[in-house]
């Protein structure tokens, strides 16, 4: 039968998840989940698990650049470790994303265009 968008992913996800708990019951990979200051284990993660591959989450949201990317090359004991990573603050950062951007009275239509457009954008792209 036609599978909806929802159905689509749970397959993909649970397909995935099936995959890497074969890994994990082979002893192909090893996943390891520690809590606590990413600062006081970059030493072992550097010297004892030389690791392939990093997430890092939204990390780089609360730490400024030159320390998150010492942290980085510190982890990088491997030349060829892969690292990922993402802002859910950049749109905190770029001007112009966020009506409050045109705060003040000399934007009043500015926003009023911006808001309109973006109901029309809306209207036209989520029709029933």
């Amino acid at each position: 039968g036609t599978l909806t968008v929802i159905d689509a992913a749970f397959f993909c996800l649970t397909k995935k998840l099936a995959k890497l708990a074969r890994w994990a019951t082979s002893g192909a990979i090893s996943i390891e989940l520690v809590c606590s200051r990413f600062e006081e284990m970059v030493d072992e993660i550097a010297e004892e698990l030389h690791p392939a591959t990093m997430s890092w989450s939204n990390l780089c949201d609360y730490v400024n650049y030159d320390e998150f990317h010492w942290m980085a090359r510190k982890c990088s004991t491997n030349s060829n470790t892969r690292h990922y990573g993402y802002s859910m603050n950049w749109s905190l950062k770029v001007f112009g994303v966020n009506i409050i951007d045109y705060a003040g009275p000399r934007n009043a239509r500015l926003r009023a265009e911006i808001i309109e457009r973006s109901n029309k954008f809306a209207m036209q792209t989520y029709r029933a």
